[in-house]
């Protein structure tokens, strides 16, 4: 071969190199931009969410979706994001039980719980989540959700606030919600509470920076009461509680059930203070 030739063939072979790096370039690019713009849709996605709760037919490896719920609570709870939004449709008729710590500490966000389904005749769904007893602390513990700052609705579902009936003592801070030097508002609707020798709110360390409760269209049982079964336990720190058509158990206030300083001055409310 010539030396021309030589010459020619490894130009040849060179723009055909060119030619294929190019095309791996060009694919680089598009699968670059397919991401790109996926994005945006993901991040969206995790931003607000709503995941389906079947305690019956559900299953803890499904996508959480209607047609392939999640089996519990605990695995639904691990899907918030950090400020994001997560709604739990709990299955109506359900009782949904589950006893310790159902999630880590969620620094902010939204966490919704409603009904699943409207059907005639048909229970609200129950929330049960049991304080469990563990060794290291020599007590029992447990919390359904451990938030810094953010919102927890409830609509249209009944908790059940229990401490086991195991002989141990709660640990004064394990309420059925927990919040820490904060900013934490609770919103419940059509909701039916009891308390079973536990708080809905447990003492907090340091106090609270804030807490707000808002119960509309509510009612509150106690079942058993150690000494535990309060709405909010200890502390004087300031507080918001706005109620509306609630019903306490006979004979309680509201004195009976939150901390109130003999001032009020810890407390900020649309109460008559009489009602406390």
């Amino acid at each position: 071969m010539s030396l021309e030739q030589q010459i020619s063939a490894l130009v040849s072979a060179a723009n055909n190199l060119t030619g294929a790096v190019n095309g791996k370039m060009s694919q680089i690019d598009r699968k670059v931009d397919e991401a790109t713009a996926a994005v945006p849709d993901a991040i969206r996605s995790m931003a607000e969410m709503t995941v389906c709760v079947d305690t019956e037919e559900g299953d803890d490896a499904n996508d959480g979706s209607a047609q392939a719920p999640l089996k519990t609570l605990s695995s639904a709870l691990h899907l918030h994001v950090t400020g994001s939004k997560l709604t739990i449709l709990l299955r109506e008729g359900q009782v949904f039980e589950e006893k310790g710590s159902l999630s880590g500490r969620i620094a902010s966000g939204v966490i919704e719980f409603s009904r699943w389904g409207n059907t005639s005749g048909i229970d609200k769904p129950i929330i049960r989540n049991t304080a469990d007893y563990l060794p290291s602390y020599s007590a029992n513990r447990g919390k359904l959700v451990t938030m810094d700052n953010g919102l927890i609705l409830i609509k249209d579902v009944d908790l059940d606030v229990r401490n086991a009936d195991n002989g141990e003592q709660l640990f004064p801070l394990d309420g059925f919600f927990y919040t820490y030097l904060s900013s934490l508002t609770l919103m419940a609707s059509n909701s039916h509470i009891n308390l079973y020798n536990r708080p809905l709110f447990g003492a907090s360390q340091g106090g609270r920076t804030r807490l707000d409760i808002r119960l509309n269209s509510c009612s509150l049982s106690i079942e058993a009461d150690d000494g535990n079964a309060k709405v909010i336990l200890g502390g004087s720190a300031l507080y918001s509680l706005g109620v509306s058509s609630m019903t306490l158990p006979e004979g309680k206030l509201w004195s009976d059930l939150v901390p109130v300083k003999p001032d009020h001055s810890n407390i900020l409310t649309n109460l008559d203070y009489a009602q406390l």
